[in-house]
């Protein structure tokens, strides 16, 4: 599991039992999946690519440095986290024992109120503070991103925009970005676009020399 190095279920010694060996090669059972996550260590949160996961881990591909032993909380759908250890770090991957074991179907369903049509469940949202421009026809306001994922982004103020009204983002760093008012909340408002999280993330918040490409996603 996790690649070639294994966060969980190393191989049992001869005096173990049945059971205890069932139970590890139970853990050591991966589902290969394409998530992007929301990883949060201590020092703040940012996103990764979750390739693997079993009940006892998983194996992500990461754009910032780690170490074996940091203590790091998952989100691979909104409002819901996994905690656990990072056990080894390389080659921008990582491997994550979990603290407790998971229900791996559970992890990754959509949630009730999400869009069970299509049974997809609403990527994590990444917390990005920045500044920027929304043009709506000839018009132009000021706003600031309050959140950004694969699905939009949210931001405020909402000025007179309206649901449905079609609308350009402009992010220093980053093309227009064309999407739909999705909905509207007093000040509020979200911005429908499919969008490159990691590209937009990239360019408000890291470092170009660690922001993902496409083709690094794709491998």
């Amino acid at each position: 599991m996790l690649d070639d190095q294994s966060a969980i279920g190393i191989g049992a010694s001869s005096g173990q039992d049945a059971a205890g060996s069932a139970n590890r090669r139970a853990d050591q059972r991966h589902l290969s999946v394409f998530r992007v996550g929301k990883l949060i260590t201590p020092a703040g949160q940012e996103l990764c690519l979750v390739r693997n996961i079993s009940s006892g881990g998983l194996m992500a591909h990461i754009y910032s440095p780690h170490q074996a032993g940091e203590h790091v909380a998952i989100e691979l759908k909104a409002g819901s986290t996994v905690s656990g250890n990072i056990v080894w770090s390389r080659d921008k991957k990582i491997g994550v024992q979990f603290d407790d074991k998971v229900e791996v179907a559970e992890v990754l369903a959509p949630q009730p109120n999400e869009d069970e049509a299509n049974h997809i469940a609403r990527a994590p949202r990444l917390d990005v503070k920045r500044r920027g421009r929304l043009r709506v026809g000839a018009h132009y306001q000021l706003i600031e991103i309050q959140d950004i994922s694969q699905g939009g982004t949210k931001f405020a103020p909402a000025g007179d925009t309206k649901t449905g009204d079609e609308v350009v983002l402009l992010l220093d760093g980053l093309p227009p970005l064309s999407g739909i008012i999705r909905w509207r909340h007093g000040e509020a408002a979200d911005h429908l676009q499919d969008i490159d999280p990691f590209r937009a993330v990239g360019s408000v918040d890291r470092p170009a020399a660690i922001r993902p490409s496409l083709s690094e996603k794709a491998r």
